[in-house]
């Protein structure tokens, strides 16, 4: 597992925050300011998060020099081949760090909202919790509860925001802050950021950018409010999609849809947990590609090899899948060269 980003195959996240592509939006400066004095002591954050996105906000957020009062996330759960249960990296990190640590699903239960009143939290953070709060936990902190949430809202409410965007070819990412309310991200919105997206990128090409932009609204937010800035959230505007959790069979490439499409499915779930198909028995996951011209006719999934390119066929006889990485079953992820010289011997 990467101890940056908190997911393995994603990559780490850089020192510092690099200016992305794109215009800012009503945020003049994303990049690290010194932190301010006392700002940790004087805000008491309480943290809820599960997933592998609130992980490495978490890690970003820490880096940064926030300090957090505790921690909320769900319960061991089981995960990998032995289906052993393992706390989230969330829990790992805050019993490292000596933080109040509750592992549940019912934050709203009577003695655990007890004892996160006993915390009295200035500000309630959520970035990817997986868990839909009831009024009473929203009522908890002295000043807001916020929300990380990596779309730019109205656009993607829901599970899979990052991968809906990707996968829906978006001209468009980004990450917004806002206020939590009893819908499920309906709140008006204090911060965003967008950077473009074509289909060359995946979302482990995004995915430092994810995290770190979200850790820098969250920093810049508690900057003001630590000086007595109230803030300004905005409704949202537009019209809202929603972004369902990915199911099992959308991990398989849909070869009737249309190349670019295919494109956007396959990039979306590059690098975990990759988009698949079958060849000759096998299990691939495909996780770089593009479209080239085609040379000769090839049936939409029909692998090919012409020359140093790995091909597939498409529903456009003009138009091939050219192959660029991708993890063939029992193997590493490898690019296509290394995977040729293998494959031709």
């Amino acid at each position: 597992m990467n101890p940056v980003t908190g997911m393995a195959g994603f990559p780490a996240v850089p020192g510092g925050l690099k200016e992305p592509r794109g215009r800012a939006r009503t945020l003049d400066d994303l990049s690290p300011a010194p932190h301010p004095l006392g700002m940790s002591k004087e805000l008491r954050v309480l943290y809820m998060s599960s997933g592998p996105y609130g992980a490495a906000v978490m890690e970003a957020l820490v880096s940064r020099g926030i300090s957090l009062a505790g921690v909320v996330t769900t319960p061991p759960a089981p995960r990998g081949r032995g289906r052993k249960r393992h706390p989230t990296p969330q829990a790992a990190r805050a019993r490292a760090w000596e933080l109040p640590l509750w592992e549940t699903r019912k934050p709203h239960d009577p003695e655990v909202l007890e004892a996160l009143e006993a915390l009295q939290p200035d500000v309630l953070l959520v970035c990817d919790y997986g868990v839909i709060l009831k009024k009473a936990v929203l009522e908890l902190p002295r000043l807001w509860p916020l929300n990380v949430h990596p779309s730019l809202l109205p656009r993607w409410r829901g599970a899979a925001p990052m991968r809906r965007s990707l996968e829906h070819g978006d001209a468009e990412v980004g990450v917004t802050l806002m206020v939590m309310d009893e819908g499920l991200d309906t709140g008006p919105w204090i911060f965003r950021r967008g950077w473009p997206h074509d289909e060359t990128l995946t979302l482990g090409d995004h995915w430092p950018r994810f995290v770190e932009v979200g850790a820098a609204l969250v920093h810049r937010a508690l900057q003001r409010l630590a000086v007595g800035d109230p803030l300004s959230p905005y409704p949202q505007e537009g019209t809202p999609t929603y972004a369902k959790k990915y199911t099992p069979e959308e991990r398989w490439i849909a070869w009737d849809r249309a190349p670019r499409e295919v494109v956007f499915h396959i990039h979306a779930l590059s690098p975990r947990p990759g988009a698949r198909t079958r060849v000759e028995g096998k299990l691939w996951k495909l996780l770089r590609v593009r479209l080239i011209p085609s040379r000769f006719a090839l049936s939409p999934g029909q692998m090919a090899v012409d020359g140093d390119r790995l091909v597939f066929g498409t529903v456009d006889p003009g138009t091939w899948l050219e192959v660029l990485e991708l993890q063939v079953e029992g193997r590493r992820p490898m690019d296509v060269a290394t995977f040729l010289r293998g494959y031709r011997r």
